[in-house]
């Protein structure tokens, strides 16, 4: 990964937010390089190295939008297995993988464990200083030469129409303003705000949907509420009580 000195806003947003620095036993040079050039880049957020999900854990505070930035070649139990140890803590963590494998089956093995993006290692450190600014931000990040083959696979496995219309038609209102939010592409920061919502709430929300929906990432969710043909929401605020595709006027 090559250094580029780079100033991204949404980076260095808050003196208390933080990137650690996830790695196994055998990439600590790698690590410590890295964490220098990003020290250099991103401005004021603190920037840690950690060995274990127990010592990310114990960097991190639960406040602001931190970041774990996972370095693992993802080809063994072994980063997957630290991934869902990290989604699988009470607090929210952000997640974006570091890896120098771009295969399509283990980057949404990956999301399905709970990655917030996946990065290749190929690319430049301006590439690396974005995909942290867009899953701090709430985004989904992916790298442009994995992100088509991920939306491919992800659509053809989607369920059939009866099966997300079900999903559509069980949505309280609530649930189908905040899918039509993301629907329109907003973050989940975003939609919290459009709707004077807590972003815990939002997630909670969009967490639940997930499972019901049998989906394993926002994306999944996302595609699939799009292929049902739910629409997004105007932008006009606050806009009219939210009616679920297919339903008729009331007589």
């Amino acid at each position: 990964m090559t250094s580029q000195r780079v100033g991204l806003h949404a980076v260095g947003r808050d003196q208390h937010d933080m990137v650690v620095l996830l790695v196994g036993g055998s990439h600590l040079v790698f690590a410590d390089a890295l964490a220098a050039q990003l020290r250099e880049s991103i401005g004021p957020r603190a920037v840690h190295v950690a060995h274990s999900v127990g010592q990310a854990r114990g960097i991190l505070d639960g406040d602001g939008d931190d970041v774990v930035v996972l370095h693992d070649e993802m080809r063994t139990h072994d980063g997957l297995g630290m991934l869902q140890e990290l989604t699988s803590a009470p607090v929210d963590i952000v997640v974006l993988v570091l890896s120098g494998t771009d295969e399509v089956a283990t980057v949404i093995e990956a999301l399905r464990a709970g990655a917030s993006g996946w990065i290749s290692k190929d690319m430049n450190l301006e590439a690396l200083t974005e995909a942290i600014a867009q899953v701090a931000e709430g985004h989904l990040y992916l790298s442009p030469p994995v992100m088509s083959s991920v939306l491919r696979t992800l659509l053809a496995t989607l369920p059939t129409h009866s099966v997300t219309h079900d999903f559509v038609d069980s949505l309280t209102q609530r649930e189908m303003e905040i899918l039509r939010c993301l629907v329109a592409g907003m973050t989940k920061r975003e939609v919290a705000d459009r709707l004077f919502l807590s972003i815990h709430t939002v997630r909670s929300h969009v967490q639940r949907m997930m499972r019901r929906a049998d989906q394993h990432s926002t994306l999944a969710l996302v595609a699939m509420a799009r292929q049902v043909g739910v629409p997004p929401i105007e932008d006009s605020q606050p806009g009219p009580p939210v009616r679920r595709p297919g339903e008729g006027a009331e007589g």
